[in-house]
Parts: structure tokens; C-alpha cells; sequence
């Protein structure tokens, strides 16, 4: 796997996406996988696998 791009699965359908690794710090990108809720799956980097599930608890307890 090429080191300069992460890998985003959403299981809603079957959608992957691969993007730069710049793009763990954009914010609109960030607010569309967590609008996906329950229904995405973030593979890698663990980076953004622990900032969509830290958004996701926090949304959840709220």
C-alpha cells in the first residue's frame, strides 16, 4: 500500500475512498464521515480511526 494515501470504507455501499494524507486535517472532510454515523468504517490511518469514534461517542452521549 502506498504510504501517502489513507483508505476510507463506508458500508452503506460498498463506497471506498483513498485519499492524501493532508486530508486528516480538513474539517469538511473530517464532518462528512461522521455524518455517515453507525454506517461508515474508517480502516486507516488509526489517527482518524480514533478521532471518528471519539466524535461518534461524543455525538452518541450528547
Amino acid at each position: 500500500m502506498n504510504p501517502d494515501v489513507e483508505t476510507l470504507q463506508c458500508n452503506v455501499s460498498s463506497f471506498q475512498a483513498i485519499f492524501t494524507k493532508w486530508t486528516l486535517d480538513d474539517f469538511d472532510l473530517l464532518r462528512w464521515i461522521v455524518e455517515f454515523g453507525g454506517d461508515v468504517k474508517v480502516i486507516q490511518p488509526q489517527e482518524l480511526v480514533q478521532n471518528v469514534e471519539k466524535i461518534g461517542q461524543t455525538n452518541y452521549e450528547s
